[in-house]
């Protein structure tokens, strides 16, 4: 991307979450204190002048479905981000961080990991000199690695600046991938899937039929036409169905691969459960792991307990069925591998997984929701878990209640338990 537009795209996207910091109905907020800072002042004006009702009206008016994208996609990377910081990560990548604020809203979490922070050069120069004036201190773990995708490769720029592709890494690449060939793509998955086994990647990206010029879903149009003015379109794409394909050819095996409705019930839910809105029909997020050429330093993901039994409900059981959508398609919540499912081989690996999707012989203890089964794959005991963690600013948990819960699937060998 040239300079302006690098800077332009990124202030936009740093406006949107500052205006959806300020939406208070919302099972859980999507909170992000700096982005106020990194806007010009004609923006910092609007969010100060406007009610919050009036901008959200006004941003769905221009560009509908923007205003759901923000909250669904800042709350999905920082979900994955916290939720990786636990299994035992050691180094976060940003890839193309813009105005990316996490290194300082989730210090704590990532103060004994080495976080790289990659980006146009440009954008990350006005962004270091927007966190000096207001302040913000700078976190020691932190790297900022200026560079330009189309003319250099990842593994170049990381390689002088301390990073290990022997450790267990998350890449965030956020509002990136559809900016670039496909080639460039490749390349940075090829290279994400070459590291220790465990790494992974998440990114969002557009559908083929929207690159090719399907522009009938949710924000299609509208997204086309600024596209179109800030002369920069998509131009890489994949087809859903083949993302799971085209990913293993990288040595990266799907997690999760979110579309607009699975989206949307995960994250754009009131505190009583009601819908808040819509996000964009072109764009899903997916979140692949490596199978990796290198063993990561060992370090043990816990094992979760067991959930506590749910009160009695109906025959028609929304819990089981909650539990059952996630563990058939590995979708409506998180997906943990444990070190020794990992480092299966990747046709291992992918038996593995695949019996537990297709899991049906639950004992008389799990009958009810589904959620806990053994089964042996060559000479060793498998099993799965799923556990409900709670979403809420005031601890509870509803496992009924996709807007107050976030469902986790650990998948591991029995003797890990």
């Amino acid at each position: 991307m040239t300079r302006p537009v690098a800077i332009q795209s990124a202030e936009t996207m740093a406006f949107m979450r500052a205006v959806v910091t300020g939406e208070k109905n919302l099972a859980v907020r999507a909170e992000d204190r700096l982005a106020r800072h990194f806007v010009s002042r004609s923006y910092r004006l609007l969010i100060g002048v406007s009610l919050q009702p009036v901008l959200r009206r006004a941003l769905e008016f221009l560009v509908p479905g923007s205003y759901g994208f923000t909250i669904a996609r800042t709350r999905h990377f920082d979900e994955i981000l916290q939720a990786e910081c636990r299994a035992g990560i050691e180094q976060v990548v940003l890839l193309g961080a813009g105005y990316d604020s996490r290194p300082f809203r989730f210090r704590d979490a990532l103060r004994n990991i080495r976080v790289f922070e990659i980006d146009h050069p440009g954008t990350q120069a006005r962004k270091r000199r927007l966190l000096a004036r207001v302040d913000e201190p700078i976190p020691n773990n932190i790297t900022f690695i200026p560079v330009d995708f189309t003319r250099q490769t990842l593994q170049d720029a990381l390689a002088t600046h301390g990073f290990s592709a022997d450790k267990k890494t998350l890449f965030l690449w956020e509002g990136v991938s559809y900016y670039l060939p496909r080639s460039v793509v490749e390349g940075v998955l090829d290279f994400v899937g070459s590291c220790a086994a465990g790494s992974s990647i998440l990114f969002d990206y557009a559908t083929t039929a929207y690159v090719n010029g399907e522009t009938s879903t949710l924000g299609g149009r509208e997204v086309a036409r600024w596209l179109k003015k800030v002369r920069e379109p998509f131009v890489f794409g994949l087809d859903p169905p083949q993302t799971r394909e085209f990913l293993a050819a990288r040595r990266l095996q799907a997690v999760s691969d979110l579309g607009p409705e699975d989206l949307a019930q995960s994250y754009l839910k009131s505190g009583d459960g009601r819908s808040v809105g819509r996000t964009f029909g072109h764009i899903r997020m997916v979140h692949a792991r490596s199978i990796g050429l290198r063993q990561a330093s060992p370090r043990p993901v816990a094992a979760t307990n067991a959930l506590k039994k749910a009160p009695p409900v109906s025959s028609d059981d929304p819990t089981r069925g909650f539990n059952d959508r996630l563990r058939q398609t590995f979708t409506g919540g998180r997906v943990v591998l444990s070190p020794s499912v990992l480092a299966l081989p990747a046709e291992a690996n992918a038996e593995v997984l695949g019996r537990v999707r297709a899991f049906t012989k639950f004992d008389a203890d799990n009958e009810r929701h589904h959620e806990f089964g053994r089964f042996e794959f060559s000479g060793h005991v498998y099993c799965f878990e799923i556990e409900c963690c709670t979403r809420t600013q005031d601890g509870s948990t509803d496992h009924e209640d996709a807007g107050k819960t976030t469902r986790v699937l650990t998948i591991m060998r029995a003797d890990e338990y």
